[in-house]
């Protein structure tokens, strides 16, 4: 055989046992993410815990804004405490929501606004920011987030 057909049948060989893409379902997945968003807005405002806790996968790890980090675990008693604040709001916007191309990993990122009392002063405070969410597709197809970022975009208070 002349090297040329050799190659050739190498190229086939290959081309033919590689594995196809999986269906390209990028918009599909941004949709389902922005629906979960949405949902975790809602179950924020209804403070219904169970809900909130729905967006979360369970080895979720949460950065807050003025906040330790905490594992998903450790989030519920902090909804509750949240939770009781009567002037507590919260409104997360989308900017981007990119999905992998795989169709298992996705992030976002946007902006927040967040009204609440003051626990030191008693003042209802507002505070704007920033959020990062990575999200992981679950085995039952639900996108959760696994790893969530808030930043306050208010300037640091000056030194004393």
């Amino acid at each position: 055989m002349n090297r040329s057909l050799v190659a050739v049948m190498l190229i086939v060989a290959v081309v033919s046992c590689s594995p196809a893409l999986p269906p390209d379902t990028r918009a599909a997945d941004e949709s389902a993410i922005r629906q979960a968003l949405a949902a975790g807005d809602r179950a924020i405002a209804n403070k219904d815990a169970d809900q909130v806790m729905q967006f979360f996968a369970d080895d979720a790890e949460i950065f807050a804004a003025n906040a330790p980090a905490m594992r998903s675990s450790e989030l519920r008693a902090l909804l509750k405490d949240a939770f009781a604040d009567p002037n507590l709001s919260v409104k997360a916007e989308p900017v981007k929501i990119e999905v992998a191309r795989a169709g298992d990993l996705a992030y976002g990122w946007g902006t927040y606004v967040q009204t609440s009392t003051d626990p030191a002063s008693g003042r209802v405070v507002t505070e704007h920011g920033n959020w990062v969410t990575a999200f992981k597709k679950q085995a039952d197809g639900k996108w959760k987030a696994v790893a969530d970022v808030h930043l306050s975009a208010a300037p640091p208070e000056p030194a004393r």
